[in-house]
This record gives structure tokens, sequence and C-alpha cells, in this order.
């Protein structure tokens, strides 16, 4: 991150999300794995909320004494609105709560979160950081990026000059975004809430997006970059390593964005061949689950360890055949 860093946390830091029964496995592998790798996190976490069941609430405070928060009357009536007049939106519509994270002016930072991450290491840099406003950068931006290494080997990539219904030098996906509320300048909630109105939206055009459409939107050219290392999105793997030299290993979060969810159960012979690249990471997101869920993880560890044992004493690594070598 090319911007000014504080060495303290702030007094009061939260990390914000959002969740539904659907999407609540995925929140419990993000909490639990920020939390592993963030040891000195002592602020609050504030999960948005429209139904949720005991059983998951129970679950997520099981990691953490969470904090479940609604979504203002306002914010739900203008996105019941939009739901009804646009097919597109009625399942996808709880995205727009992520806008709650706005306006939680009780805190010198927050930290808004998507839930279909999982942490890989320490993220304070999102804590200490002092702009007002920090995003990555998303597909379009690094589409423009990449572009120009694509000609030089006399090959072309389609751009997207025009995205969230006008143009933009940069835009930025709203999976991480990290928020100095009392440095926001003239920022007003509601004025970001009426975007929502029903005229506003017909007048963005035809979208697949939400929140992120509305956050590029209402605060362009105010979002500072952050590194890639903190919204490693999968499908753009490429992108970024050629881009912004990050490889997934640098990481610090690793983001499912798009459809291909680690909490799904796919063919694993389809997923092998057509989207190869997920299946460490979706491995990886499984690992966190199984640890958060674990009720004796000193035996599971152990278990895991003998196995371990007798794969390697039994010689089996030996009757694998190669078939062929790469040359």
């Amino acid at each position: 991150m090319n911007v000014e860093m504080e060495t303290e946390l702030p007094s009061r830091y939260c990390i914000s999300t959002i969740t539904c029964d659907n999407f609540c496995i995925g929140t419990e592998v993000l909490l639990y794995s920020v939390l592993k790798y963030n040891p000195w996190f002592c602020g609050d976490i504030n999960i948005v909320i429209s139904e949720l069941s005991v059983a998951n609430r129970n679950r997520l405070q099981a990691i953490y004494p969470v904090k479940f928060i609604h979504a203002s009357a306002d914010l739900v009536k203008k996105v019941d609105t939009l739901r009804s007049h646009f097919s597109y939106l009625h399942d996808i519509h709880l995205r727009f709560y992520s806008l709650v994270s706005f306006n939680l002016p009780q805190y010198d930072k927050v930290v808004y979160l998507d839930s279909d991450m999982y942490c890989a290491g320490d993220i304070k840099a999102l804590f200490l950081s002092t702009a007002p406003l920090q995003a990555c950068l998303d597909g379009f931006s690094y589409e423009d990026r990449i572009a120009p290494l694509v000609a030089q080997a006399g090959l072309s990539l389609p751009t997207s000059q025009k995205r969230y219904g006008k143009h933009f030098e940069n835009s930025f996906n709203a999976g991480v975004i990290s928020i100095s509320p009392k440095k926001l300048g003239n920022f007003n909630f509601q004025e970001l809430l009426n975007m929502l109105d029903h005229d506003a939206w017909l007048s963005y055009g035809e979208s697949i997006f939400t929140d992120q459409m509305v956050i590029n939107r209402y605060f362009e050219g105010a979002i500072s970059s952050i590194s890639s290392q903190y919204n490693y999105m999968i499908f753009l793997g490429d992108y970024l390593h050629f881009v912004d030299g990050i490889h997934w290993q640098q990481a610090k979060i690793i983001h499912f964005a798009g459809k291909i969810k680690p909490w799904n159960d796919y063919d694993q012979q389809a997923l092998w061949k057509s989207a190869p690249h997920y299946l460490p990471f979706i491995h990886q997101w499984r690992e966190f689950l199984h640890e958060a869920r674990s009720i004796n993880r000193a035996y599971d560890q152990a278990q895991r360890v003998i196995n371990q044992y007798q794969w390697i004493t039994s010689g089996a690594d030996h009757q694998l055949q190669a078939l062929d070598r790469l040359y």
C-alpha cells in the first residue's frame, strides 16, 4: 500500500460483513481464518443480517462475540422496491446491505469483508492506513492494465470502457473496503441510499452489479487503491500476477468472487476440467471449516499425523506409476 500508516491500532475499529443462512458457512470460515492469522484483533465484528437461524447465530458467536445488526428501515425499503422491479436482483439483493458499513460513525476504522473469502495472513495494514477509503481494483481496471502486455505479444484483449453505467478512470471491487468514517469529508449516508431510488437505478442502465455499482458511482475519485494481496480474486489470478507481481502465495485474503463457491459440491472431473485453479483454494477453505468445527482438535491432528505416518511407511508413493514426464 502506498499510503501513510499509523503505528498503533485505532481505539475503535471493527470488521463488518453481511450474511444469511445460505452464506453463513462462508462467514464462519471468514471469521475463523481472520482470527487465526490476526491474534492481535480485539475489535468489534458486526454482521448485518436479514434473517438468520438460531443455530447459525450460535455457530458464529462460538467463534467470536459478534454483534448482529440490521439494515435501516429506509435501506430495506429501497432494496425491496428495487427487487420488486428488477428480477435479476431477487436472489442477490442482500449485497446492498454492505452499505451499512458506511453508516458506522462510532468507529475510527471499519473494514468491510465479503463472506465468500478467507484470510491467509496478517491484515493489520487495513486497520492502520490513514486513507479515507480504500479498495482493490476490479476486473475492469485490471483489463485496462493487462491489455498492453497482451498487445506486446501481437494479440488483443477486449476491454470494457463503460462500467457501472458510465466511464471510469479506475473502478474497484467491493469485497474488501477499508473505511475511515471521520475522514469521508462531506459524505452523506442518505445521499448514498438515494442512489437506490427506482428512477436513479433505472438511469444506470443494465448491470449485474449491486453494491459495487453504487459504491463506485458515489465515491468516484475518492477511493485509494489497495494491493491485490488484500483481495486476491481467484478468477483474476493471472491478471494480478502479471500486472501487480502478486502470486497467490503472497495473498492476505483469498476471494471466491464469481459463481464458484467453496461450500458448493461440484463434480470433481468437471471442476478439474473447467476451473482447476480453484482446487487448492477450495481445499484450503474446507480445511478451515474443518478446524472451525472440530470439537477435539488435538485428537483430529494426532489422527491425521498417524494416517500420514502409515502412508509413508506403507510405500504408497512407490506404488504410484508415472505415465509421462514434462520436458
